[in-house]
């Protein structure tokens, strides 16, 4: 199944993940933002604070948010994980496969944050151990 997702969407849908939806299992820990050649970034990329690279790192080449995991009961650090172009694409062909619900919410911009948590532990983990 072939399913066109805008950019746009699916950055705000991770934004909803990484302010509050995932925040019991892992926390931003760094952020590599090169800077946008141009053409690569536009200003809807940018949410409403103005604070975007958490947004945009993942998608420009070499970008990524590398986030600390942990036991969500323990709080025990488990590891760290790398969201990156190839991450978000591995978690967009795994939502693909398991959930038309999730996918149809991202694509129509409805994520919750609890469907935001969701695919962003299909993206950094592959499977959704958390719900």
């Amino acid at each position: 199944m072939n399913v066109k997702v805008d950019t746009k969407e699916i950055a705000y849908t991770l934004c909803a993940a990484m302010e509050g939806g995932s925040g019991y299992w892992c926390h931003i820990h760094q952020i590599h933002c090169p800077r946008p050649r141009k053409g690569e970034l536009s200003k809807e990329h940018m949410d409403a604070h103005g604070d975007f690279k958490k947004l945009v790192a993942p998608f420009l080449p070499g970008g990524y948010v590398l986030f600390e995991t942990q036991d969500p009961d323990t709080g025990e650090k488990t590891g760290q994980k790398r969201l990156d172009s190839s991450a978000i694409q591995r978690g967009l062909d795994l939502m693909a496969q398991k959930t038309a619900r999730l996918i149809g919410a991202v694509v129509t911009g409805e994520a919750d944050v609890l469907e935001a948590d969701q695919f962003l532990q299909l993206c950094l983990l592959g499977d959704n151990p958390y719900g």
